[in-house]
């Protein structure tokens, strides 16, 4: 009777340790899935984000309601304003442009731009910009650029603001 009581426990316990194993292994994969979709944080206990702290690892994430939004000024206007701004040396004019939360390191960069008489340069090779990518609310502008006197590829990057309007994200 001994010898029954003893297998008996011994296989309990064998069907708990197995299933709690079993169990650990459903989580820790559901788990290191988030991870792997950026949903959750990398180290343990793999602690999934908030909402605001999505917001500001993935911003592009929150897109979809601005996509809905029409158009007001598209990205070519966007650009034509600001060539036309730095043509006349109107910084103001210009750096609007810009998506409003880069524009005070932006207006630095253009007097720097402004102050080494470069600006002709720089509408030149903003000239040459052809439609990229666009999709929901970001879009790009391709062109060759002078870097050193040496021509190089680069982008214009646009974001649509929740007015509508297109504006700079990077040149």
């Amino acid at each position: 009777m001994r010898m029954v009581w003893i297998l008996v426990s011994g296989f309990a316990v064998f069907i708990i340790f197995s299933a709690a194993l079993l169990w650990g292994g459903i989580w820790l994969e559901k788990k290191l899935m988030l991870v792997r979709r950026g949903d959750a944080k990398p180290y343990f206990p793999f602690a999934e984000y908030k909402e605001e702290e999505l917001r500001a690892i993935m911003p592009f994430a929150f897109h979809d309601a601005i996509d809905k939004i029409p158009t007001r000024t598209p990205p070519e206007e966007t650009l034509r304003v600001f060539i036309e701004a730095m043509k006349k040396g109107d910084i103001d004019t210009a750096v609007k442009q810009f998506v409003e939360k880069d524009r005070a390191g932006w207006k630095k960069f253009l007097l720097e731009v402004q102050r080494k008489k470069m600006v002709d340069l720089m509408i030149k090779d903003l000239g040459t910009a052809q439609p990229g990518l666009k999709g929901g609310s970001i879009s790009t502008f391709n062109y060759v650029g002078t870097n050193n006197k040496e021509k190089v590829g680069s982008q214009v990057d646009f974001e649509k603001d929740t007015s509508g309007d297109w504006k700079i994200k990077n040149l």
